[in-house]
């Protein structure tokens, strides 16, 4: 009688601790999802929003950089021959 009911403890055991890994793994499973949402969601805002607007203050820096050139080279005007 005893054995038969340590036998049964250790199934009821061994039940709950199967139970609760299962859980645990459809926990892991919803955060890894998740996860995955969460990271195509920022790639998504990365290719929509950030590069463009990257893209476009290269492009207003490259300008900037040409017009701070053009300021800096030496005027080829008649004008500034002393003429």
């Amino acid at each position: 009688m005893a054995v038969a009911q340590t036998e049964q403890t250790a199934r009821d055991i061994a039940l709950g601790l199967a139970r609760e890994a299962q859980a645990a793994r459809e926990c892991a499973e919803e955060e890894a999802e998740f996860a995955r949402e969460h990271a195509r969601g920022a790639a998504e805002y990365m290719a929509k929003v950030l590069e463009p607007e990257l893209a476009e203050e290269r492009a207003r820096r490259a300008n900037l950089e040409a017009d701070l050139i053009d300021l800096a080279a030496p005027s080829e005007s008649p004008d500034s021959a002393g003429g």
